[in-house]
């Protein structure tokens, strides 16, 4: 009997061992089983959206509608114009370009071919005086979405480290290795470049590229004869100068606009071929003066200005000397428009304030912007 009891404890024990060990295990296997589909369904989602990325690009791109492009033509000057201060003969150039643009397109049409050429621009001129401005709005009226490259994305992007090129550094996509499979992910260069449509490519810094490409190549930047070594950047514009390609992909009737701090006596450094190629694209944006300040100043304050004369009832407009030294201050410091967007935070701040301080007393007033002479701190009365 005393066997019996001890047996059947012995079992009673074992068996509550087993249905301990029981949910251990069924747990165990369902964390190990969800935890493999959790991880193929991550892998399903990284491929399946990269690829609908794709579809939606190509459904939605739709590149430049050049039917009426004197409209287009029109539309460009306007906003130009509106937006750029004393850069008139950049303007008349721009527009040139494209004119010639439109129209060998038209012609090509009408005699049933391909237009296989693009339209090259070379921005140059100091910093801040409305290049990317002018990218910007080229991109907005021809209905292009702008593929910005700039010297940050060689040095500190994900893509292509090892490239011994500056173009590939900033232009390729990347590989995801998710451990069961590899999914390459464009870049959003090549989604413009592989939509097969008109796009528009906006290589920023060029010059400093054009540096970073001898260092890579452990190359120096000039040649014997004092000109500059072509970079990877200048070999893509010479492409697509030549043949309507880049990167060995067809883009034809696409935009490429780089831009650059170089003056038209550092462009003559450059090697000669290549110059030759670019020479027809170059538009030279011009330093700007103090007058050119005082006119950018007064555009960027307009939506203000509308602001408080709409919701209050207040009109705002500037001491003279005031306006004569933020222009002056402006143009001295040699940094292009750049500091006015600062000027106009602190114009918005300065009218807030105020504003608060007389709360009961503030609509239908007239406000001055002045500054205080010693501090330099703008001020409304």
């Amino acid at each position: 009997m005393e066997f019996d009891l001890l047996q059947s404890s012995m079992i009673d024990s074992i068996l509550r061992s087993v249905k301990a060990f029981i949910p251990l295990t069924v747990l165990s296997f369902a964390l190990n089983n969800s935890g493999k589909a959790i991880k193929n369904a991550r892998d399903t989602y990284v491929a399946a959206s990269s690829a609908i990325d794709k579809i939606m690009f190509k459904l939605t791109y739709k590149g430049i509608d050049i039917s009426n492009y004197d409209v287009l033509l029109k539309n460009l000057k306007e906003r130009l114009q509106a937006e750029l201060v004393g850069q008139d003969e950049a303007i008349e150039q721009i527009l040139n370009v494209f004119t010639g643009y439109f129209e060998a397109i038209l012609q090509a049409r009408s005699v049933g071919e391909e237009y296989r050429h693009g339209v090259l621009l070379y921005f140059i001129g100091p910093p801040g005086t409305g290049k990317t401005t002018a990218m910007r709005i080229i991109a907005e009226v021809l209905g292009l979405a702008a593929c910005t490259i700039k010297t940050s994305d060689v040095i500190g992007g994900k893509r292509k480290k090892d490239a011994q090129d500056v173009f590939s550094r900033a232009t390729d996509g990347e590989t995801i290795d998710t451990g069961r499979m590899k999914v390459y992910n464009e870049s959003t260069f090549e989604k413009y470049l592989n939509s097969g449509k008109p796009s528009l490519f906006f290589i920023d810094e060029v010059e400093k590229m054009r540096a970073l490409d001898a260092v890579l190549r452990q190359t120096g930047e000039f040649d014997s004869n004092g000109k500059k070594i072509p970079g990877s950047v200048d070999e893509a514009t010479r492409d697509f100068v030549d043949a309507g390609e880049i990167a060995k992909k067809n883009a034809y009737g696409s935009i490429l606009i780089l831009a650059s701090n170089e003056t038209k006596e550092d462009l003559q450094k450059l090697e000669s071929s290549f110059f030759n190629r670019i020479r027809n694209g170059v538009i030279e944006f011009k330093e700007l003066e103090s007058q050119d300040y005082k006119e950018i100043i007064k555009r960027k304050i307009q939506p203000i200005k509308k602001y408080y004369k709409n919701d209050f009832n207040v009109d705002i407009d500037w001491d003279n000397d005031a306006l004569e030294y933020f222009s002056h201050k402006i143009s001295e410091e040699d940094t292009g428009a750049r500091p006015i967007d600062n000027l106009v935070n602190d114009i918005r701040c300065a009218l807030k304030f105020f504003r608060d301080k007389n709360a009961n007393d503030f609509n239908g007033k007239k406000l001055i912007l002045n500054f205080d002479q010693i501090t330099e701190r703008l001020f409304v009365e």
